[in-house]
């Protein structure tokens, strides 16, 4: 594997790509990466204009690879009024003052994963309304209904059980790590609040991504090279 991706890696470099002329201006930017096969594309959009800023290209999501992007739109004097993001931990620590907001969208689908879309669990099924109620609030706010969630379910919550070879674990563990989730990222859903121009989610940038892979997909079989150029030129 990492032979193939180190292989991957070398193709990606000999494939020379212009990053675009940027104008300075202030927006909000979303972050984001999106896989065709093994070839990731890192991407920075400006959600205010609708316009895609800078992208590179990569066999995985780095860390790394988005601090470079950024840095390169900062020199070019793009001003960030917020920053939109999924739920990479590296993403809450890399920005400085820079308002962050959790793309909602996100959160959705880490819950989904915890609870399912349709619960069959009462305890479930209440925090999902939980999750439905947001806009009527502020982090602050809601932070207090999660609490009060938390605290009616309690008992439930708290159960322990014992499996065969004698380790505890939490009967509604996975309850527990969604309500756990929200609770970690409450400090930055509700950024959208301090500022018309920042989205709840970063709509924008999936919804580009999608109409990518359907251009892509029309054209089997590409090489890599081929598959970047193409890419290139869509996002331009």
């Amino acid at each position: 594997m990492h032979i193939h991706h180190r292989k991957l890696q070398s193709e990606i470099d000999s494939i020379i790509v212009k990053d675009k002329v940027l104008t300075p201006r202030t927006c909000t930017l979303a972050f984001d990466t999106t896989f065709f096969g093994q070839l990731s594309v890192s991407l920075i959009r400006d959600v205010t204009n609708r316009e895609n800023l800078i992208w590179r290209f990569g066999s995985s999501e780095t860390k790394e690879c988005y601090e470079q992007m950024y840095a390169k739109l900062l020199q070019a004097n793009i001003i960030p009024i917020a920053i939109v993001v999924d739920g990479r931990s590296y993403f809450f620590e890399i920005f400085g003052d820079v308002p962050v907001q959790m793309c909602q969208f996100h959160m959705g689908k880490i819950l989904a994963r915890y609870l399912t879309r349709r619960p069959n669990l009462e305890v479930n099924k209440a925090l999902w309304k939980v999750w439905y109620l947001r806009a009527e609030y502020n982090s602050k706010s809601f932070g207090y209904l999660l609490q009060s969630w938390y605290f009616k379910y309690k008992k439930e919550l708290e159960e322990v059980s014992e499996d065969q070879n004698g380790r505890r674990y939490y009967v509604k563990e996975r309850t527990k790590s969604a309500y756990f989730s929200l609770i970690r990222f409450l400090p930055w859903l509700f950024t959208y609040q301090k500022s018309k121009w920042i989205p709840t989610t970063n709509n924008s940038i999936e919804g580009l991504f999608g109409d990518l892979k359907k251009k892509i997909n029309i054209h089997p079989g590409l090489s890599v090279g081929r598959k970047m150029k193409i890419i290139h030129e869509l996002l331009k």
